[in-house]
C-alpha cells in the first residue's frame, strides 16, 4: 500500500537518491513486481542496465513473462523516454549473459526483465553494482541463501537498499485484518512483512555486508477519497491468505464492506480524511565482508 503521509515526503525517492546512481552502474531490483521502480530508475537516474528479477509463475512461458512488461513499453513510449529501452528478457534460467559489451557508451538505459529467484541468481559472480530489495525480502524462501547470492553478485565497492516496515506500520489497517479473521473464523497469519522489520532485517543483513544503516521514517498515513481505490486494493490483496470458499462465496465481500469500506468512508465524510500510521525504514549496506567464504 502506497503511504500517503501527513507531510507528503516521498520516502521512496529519497531512499533510492541516496545510491548515488550513475550511468556506470548495472542495478538488480530482487522482487521487481510491476517494474515500475525500475522505470522510474532508469528514467531518473539513467543506468546502464536496470535488471528486473521476479520468478515465473506456474506454467508461465518465457514470452508470457516477458507479456507482464508490456506496460512498460507503453510508458515509455507515452512519456518519450528516448533514453530508456525495454530489452526482451533472456530465454532460459541458466546463467543469463549481462550484455555488458553490447551496451553503447552512450546514455542509453536499460531494462531487462529477468526470470529467477533471490536464492539462485541467475547472474555471474560480481556483475551488479547496486541492489534493491523493495519491499521483497519478506517473501524470499530462505534468507541465509538469497544474502549469500545477493553478496556473490555483487562487485567490490557495491551498495545497496533493501526497504521494509517495522512493527507500527498501518497498524488500523493490521486491526481491521485482524477483525475479519475473527469474523470469518479463518487463521491469518498477519501482514507478511511482520516477522521481518526493519530491525530484523538489518541484523541479517551484517552478517553478509558491511556499513549497514537503518534510516527510519515514521508519519501519520493520510487517506482521502481519491486514495481510498487503493486501500481497497491492498485489503483485497490479502484474499489469498484465506480459504478460497471464504472469497468464492461472498464471505471476504461482506467482511470487507463491515470492516473496511464503511468505517473508512465514514470517517472520510466524516473528517475529510482516514489516517494510520506508517512505519517505514531504509537499510542501506555495502560491499561484501571479505570474510564471507569463510562462515
Amino acid at each position: 500500500m502506497h503511504e500517503f503521509g501527513r507531510t507528503r515526503f516521498d520516502f521512496y525517492a529519497e531512499a533510492i537518491k541516496r545510491l548515488g546512481i550513475s550511468h556506470s552502474d548495472i542495478v538488480l531490483d530482487s522482487g521487481a513486481g510491476n517494474g515500475n521502480d525500475g522505470l522510474n530508475i532508469a528514467s531518473t537516474y539513467n543506468p546502464r542496465l536496470t535488471l528486473l528479477l521476479e520468478p515465473l509463475n506456474e506454467e508461465e512461458t518465457p514470452e508470457e513473462f516477458d507479456n507482464r512488461y508490456i506496460h512498460l513499453a507503453e510508458q515509455i513510449n507515452d512519456n518519450n523516454l528516448e533514453n530508456v529501452v525495454l530489452l526482451p528478457s533472456p530465454k532460459s534460467n541458466n546463467h543469463s549473459p549481462l550484455p555488458n559489451s553490447s551496451i553503447p557508451e552512450e546514455s542509453v538505459s536499460y531494462l531487462l526483465p529477468i526470470a529467477g529467484r533471490a536464492e539462485s541468481l541467475p547472474l555471474p559472480d560480481q556483475s551488479v553494482d547496486i541492489q534493491l530489495m523493495i519491499h521483497s525480502a519478506y517473501h524470499f524462501d530462505n534468507l541465509n541463501t538469497a544474502f549469500t547470492e545477493a553478496a556473490r553478485v555483487m562487485k567490490p565497492g557495491g551498495r545497496g537498499l533493501a526497504i521494509t516496515n517495522g512493527p507500527d506500520d498501518k497498524s488500523e489497517f493490521k486491526r481491521i485484518l485482524k477483525a475479519t479473521e475473527a469474523e470469518l473464523q479463518s487463521e491469518f497469519p498477519g501482514t507478511v512483512s511482520s516477522w521481518l522489520d526493519y530491525n530484523v532485517l538489518a541484523r541479517w543483513l551484517s552478517n553478509y555486508f558491511d556499513d549497514v544503516t537503518i534510516i527510519s521514517y515514521r508519519d501519520a498515513m493520510v487517506v482521502t477519497e481519491a486514495e481510498f481505490p487503493i486501500v481497497r486494493w491492498a485489503y483485497d490483496s490479502y484474499r489469498h491468505l484465506f480459504y478460497p470458499l471464504i472469497i468464492n462465496d461472498g464471505r471476504w465481500v461482506r467482511a470487507r464492506k463491515k470492516f473496511l469500506e464503511e468505517p473508512v468512508l465514514s470517517a472520510i465524510q466524516q473528517k475529510g480524511e482516514w489516517l494510520d500510521t506508517i512505519d517505514i525504514a531504509a537499510v542501506y549496506f555495502a560491499k561484501p565482508k571479505s570474510n564471507l567464504s569463510e562462515r
